[in-house]
């Protein structure tokens, strides 16, 4: 869990520079841009953000989403995996492997 909320801050917050000879900028945001800072221009130096609401709402919803299709994936394999008989829990955070001789 603390690692996908790392991988989301991260995701969410890591800037792309790009220094076009023109157009200086800072793309924030993973799979869509959600916010551009502009440093420069062709007249000169510039602080300007443009903030898109609902790209940081699609971006969030969709890293959310990825999360709760990993946990659901994870509980289903490891459902799997009991129902097979291959392992079982044996209490206090630990699963023992059965062994194919017994």
């Amino acid at each position: 869990m603390v690692v996908w909320a790392f991988l989301l801050t991260t995701a969410l917050l890591w800037g792309f520079y790009y220094d076009w000879p023109d157009f200086a900028h800072v793309n924030y945001g993973l799979p869509l841009t959600w916010g551009t800072h502009t440093l420069s221009t062709i007249t000169g130096a510039v602080n300007i953000w443009e903030v898109s609401v609902s790209n940081l709402l699609v971006d969030l919803i969709f890293w959310l989403a990825t999360h709760v299709i990993s946990r659901v994936t994870a509980s289903l394999q490891t459902q799997r995996i009991i129902r097979a008989g291959i392992a079982y829990y044996a209490g206090n955070g630990t699963w023992n492997i059965k062994d194919g001789n017994m």
